[in-house]
Order: structure tokens, then sequence, then C-alpha cells
């Protein structure tokens, strides 16, 4: 888990001054704080009711800031300091960390099935994971453990051909657990299946699907901001080239270009990554189906992946933002209601909020990102909760960074992490 929070540097060596009641002057750390971000009571009010997805008036923080009348509500209070760029040690809060709660660990087996495996319900239920994720309808970790299970078990005990597809089937839905488990920000569970599925297919020489389950896993790994380990599996899996098909192929070398544009320090690195997404040019297509799932790379894929090249690199001279922001201009449009095109909606945002951050336009810029934020939140993934918060991160070095804008979006942020602590029943029992 990524802190979102951006240490008020200034203030963390001082002392909290006590009231006259001798508690924890709060109300003034909140006031000095507001005035330093030049806001007034109704821009703060405005936002903290965004927060809160109430009608909060100035009133209520002025009362906060004359009479120390900060609500006890933690959830409240977690908002007041992500909106003013406080560190919540200093409103008597513990640091928010990563949840422990792992869902698929130790977890009793829900599905309990005493028939033969159906194995055309099986690749269909599988399709419906992949196409799904971690939106997918009922008890996804209780199924998949379930299904992993049983496969496994019965996998011994049926003739050759069964046993055939019963391995492709028992590799993809470990691959699906993995992709699911991260999405829902779960790591160490993600990692260990998708370790299952790269085993297994490499034990039985899945190529195919060994190369698949290496681009997923590389995708989780993009997806935390690892590029280092999505490089690795990558390599890996572009040993494998001559024995995959043509569209994994693609996608394997168009996600290595972007991880070389990551790691890209000169314009000699950008022109090899690009080259590389040329060769994938080639291989664009309908779609194909790969153990029940569908391998999309299309027009518009390939465009998305080419204009995150131009603006991936760690030193800003090297991107090309403007060449990023036509491409998509020109060449991706989204009209269908999918999961897919969700993602890519995502993609397009960060991609431009990146390209128009570079160019100065920060208010566009955070707009962009709230959007991809909000995008994701309907989807019930953290996919690109790395992207988000770095683009969060860069906002609040620029000379934007105390727009009331921004301070949403580290709220938001916040609350897209930590959904257990911003149910609505937290708003409702204490005061403003």
């Amino acid at each position: 888990m990524i802190d979102v929070s951006i240490c008020w540097n200034e203030q963390c060596h001082l002392l909290l001054e006590l009231d006259e009641h001798g508690q924890p002057n709060y109300g003034k750390l909140l006031k000095k704080r507001r005035e330093e971000l030049t806001w007034s009571r109704e821009q703060l009010a405005q936002q903290y009711g965004r927060g809160l997805d109430q009608d909060i008036g100035g009133d209520a923080i002025r009362m906060m800031e004359e009479y120390n009348q900060v609500p006890k509500n933690r959830q409240r209070r977690y908002i007041l300091a992500a909106l003013l760029g406080i560190p919540p040690v200093l409103l008597g809060l513990p640091s928010l960390r990563q949840p422990t709660e792992d869902p698929i660990e130790g977890m009793a087996i829900l599905r309990i099935l005493h028939e033969p495996i159906d194995l055309a319900e099986y690749r269909a239920t599988l399709g419906y994971y992949f196409r799904h994720g971690a939106s997918a309808a009922g008890d996804i970790f209780g199924d998949l453990v379930g299904r992993i299970s049983l496969l496994h078990d019965t996998l011994p005990y049926v003739n050759r051909a069964d046993q055939q597809e019963m391995t492709r089937l028992l590799c993809g839905f470990n691959t699906v657990a993995g992709n699911i488990a991260n999405e829902f920000g779960f790591c160490e569970t993600a990692d260990k299946y998708h370790e299952k599925a790269i085993f297994l297919a490499t034990e039985h020489h899945l190529d195919d699907l060994q190369g698949f389950a290496r681009w997923q896993r590389a995708n989780d790994m993009r997806d935390r901001g690892d590029y280092e380990a999505a490089l690795a599996d990558l390599t890996q899996a572009k040993q494998l080239e001559g024995r995959l098909p043509a569209q994994l192929n693609a996608s394997v070398s168009s996600l290595l270009a972007e991880m070389s544009a990551h790691a890209a320090q000169g314009n000699k690195d950008i022109s090899t990554a690009l080259r590389m997404m040329d060769e994938a040019e080639h291989a664009i297509g309908p779609g194909m189906e790969l153990n029940a799932y569908q391998l999309q790379f299309d027009r518009e894929r390939h465009i998305l992946d080419k204009a995150l090249v131009r603006v991936a690199a760690p030193v800003k001279k090297l991107h090309t933002a403007s060449e990023a922001i036509r491409e998509i201009e020109v060449g991706v449009s989204l009209p269908q209601e999918t999961r897919t095109s969700a993602y890519r909606q995502s993609t397009c945002n960060i991609i431009q909020a990146r390209a128009y951050i570079d160019k100065g336009q920060y208010e566009f810029a955070t707009q962009l990102a709230l959007d991809a934020l909000a995008i994701v939140e309907e989807l019930h993934s953290s996919a690109f909760h790395f992207d988000i918060i770095m683009l969060y991160k860069t906002l609040k070095t620029s000379r934007y960074k105390n727009a009331t804008a921004v301070a949403e979006l580290g709220v938001e942020l916040m609350k897209a992490q930590h959904p257990e602590l911003f149910a609505k029943k937290g708003f409702t029992s204490e005061s403003q």
C-alpha cells in the first residue's frame, strides 16, 4: 500500500498547543494549515462536504478552528488530514496501513461438488471470471478455491485427454485467481497463484499458457509499479516467442516496450521501445481465445500502448506529450460498455493526465486523474491506484499543489485504498 499523504514537513516537529481545557488544539492546527494553503473556510467546507457526501457550511469549519470542535469520528479526521496535507498523527490518528486480511489463504472451501467436473461449464466460468474480474458476482474467492481444489484432486483419476484439458483449466483458474487477488490489493496471494500457474504450465510444457501466465503476472506487477519484476517475466515470455500465438507475442512485446520506457535514460532507449511497439503492430487482429480468455491486441490497444511509451520515461525531457495526446485523440474511441473499455478509458485518462502535467495544464490533468479513479472504483479494482498516486504526488510538487481539486484527489485516493474506514455509517454518528 502506498501512502498518499504528503508530509507537512514544516510542522512535523512542532508540538500541538493545548486549548483552555488542556486538550490538543487541533482546531488551531487546522486553521494554520488552511491559511497557509490560502483557502477560505467555505472552500475547505466544500471539499470536506464532498468527501463526506454531505452539505457542509463554512460555519462548521469556524467551530472547529475557534472552539477546537474537531470531530471525534476518525473517518472525518482522516478526510481533514488528507485535504490539508497534515500527517494523521498530528490529528491524533494512527497511520493508515495495508490491510492484512487475505481473502483466499485459509478460506474454507464453500463450493462442495461431488459430481464429475463439467469441463464445458468450467471453461465458461473461467471465461466469465476473466471478463469480469473483481466485479464478478457471487462468492468469487470461495468459488475459485473450490474449483482449483477440485481440479487438482480430480486430475490423477481421469483419462489422458481430460487430464490435458483439466491441466489447462487449472492453469487458467490459478492465473485468474492471481489477477483478481491483485485487483483487490492482496499482492502476496496474487503472487502465490501466479506462481502456481507458471509452474504448472512449465512442468507440462504448455508454452502458450506459460507465456500467458507470465504476461498476466507482469501486468499485475506493472499495476503495482514493480517494473523490474514485470521486466523479468516479460523477458522470459519473450524467449518463448516462436511457440506463442501471434497476438500473445504482440502483447508481450508491447508491455515489454512500456517497461523498457520506464527505465529509459536517453532518446536511444525510447527509440528502441517505440521500435518494439512498431514490431508488435504487425500482429494487430480481431482477437483470439486463449484458454477461455479473449486476448485483444487490436489497433486501439496498440495506440494506447504506444502513447504510454511516450510518457513513461522517468526523465521528463524524454516525453513527447503532444504526440501522445494526438495519437489518443485521433485513434482511440471507446463506445462499448464493457469492462475492457472501462479499463482502456482509465488508461486513456492516465496517459493524458501525464501529458497535460508535462504541458503545465494541471487543472485538466487533475480532473482526468479523478475520472480514472472513479472508473476503477466502479470496477471494484485497485489496478490503477499506483499510476494515480504517482500523478497525485507529481501534482503535489507542482505550482498547482495547493488547489482544492488536488486535495480532493488525495481524499478520494485514501477512500479508495481504505474503504473499510469510509463506509456511510461512519459519517452519521458524530458531529461535523
